[in-house]
């Protein structure tokens, strides 16, 4: 980690930060963007996880700090996205306000890069996107840039900010490079979700092994005539509310 000047503020703590912000960033997104549906999930899981596990632990420890209030509403955005509940065996944040400032500005930056994202035609038309219209109208509305100058007026000691900044970008890194399990990788745009019905021309499942003169099960697949819902989502991993319905 570079060591960072109490003069240069968070220029230097963007400096400091960058070469993990780089490589954390390249497990999500490419040139071309989402390479598909599973870095997008992936991308919604780790920032719920980071939102659930440093976001709110930096806005008890700044409650004067702009734009951290938005932090519950940028989780339940993500809830409702499908992101998965993060685990609860990751370790506390680092304590420290300073630390709080550094979890807090890496936070904030993925409001900058949100609006950039929901430009990008790599975010197909049926993803949710709530999470990423939340965080990109807190740099819309100018809590980002509020952020921004109070933790400069605040003047922490920058070290200690960008250990609690690359502690962010490390628990976004880990997900990231997780192999997707197979409850998070279900597609948007490609195979149908696992309780819909199989097309009236697939071939019978290899273990299905039902006798040609048993009963049929109660459970088989509807006739012909039913034809299956084309609308999936993102595979939600907690018991919320129910889920806000993908845009088509």
């Amino acid at each position: 980690m570079v060591k960072l000047s109490r003069r240069d503020g968070r220029f230097r703590l963007k400096a400091g930060t960058a070469a993990l912000h780089e490589k954390t960033e390249a497990l999500f997104w490419s040139a071309e963007g989402f390479e598909n549906v599973a870095a997008y999930q992936r991308f919604l899981d780790a920032m719920r996880a980071a939102h659930e596990r440093f976001g709110r632990a930096a806005a008890a420890r700044l409650p004067h700090a702009p734009g951290l209030s938005d932090e519950p509403a940028l989780i339940d955005a993500l809830r409702r996205d499908g992101a998965a509940r993060p685990d609860p065996e990751v370790a506390p944040p680092r304590r420290s306000a300073d630390a709080a400032w550094g979890a807090a500005y890496a936070l904030r930056g993925s409001a900058l890069g949100a609006a950039m994202i929901l430009r990008s035609p790599s975010l197909r038309p049926a993803w949710p996107r709530a999470y990423l219209e939340a965080s990109a109208q807190q740099a819309r509305n100018g809590a980002v840039k509020r952020f921004f100058a109070a933790m400069e007026a605040a003047q922490p000691d920058w070290d200690e900010a960008a250990r609690g900044a690359e502690a962010v970008f490390a628990l976004i890194h880990d997900i990231g490079a997780a192999a997707p399990s197979r409850d998070a990788a279900l597609s948007l745009d490609a195979a149908p979700a696992r309780d819909a019905a199989p097309a009236c021309d697939a071939a019978p499942a290899r273990d299905a092994a039902l006798s040609r003169n048993a009963a049929p099960s109660r459970d088989a697949a509807p006739s012909c005539e039913a034809a299956p819902s084309s609308r999936t989502t993102i595979a939600r991993s907690d018991p919320a509310p129910s889920p806000q319905a993908a845009p088509r």
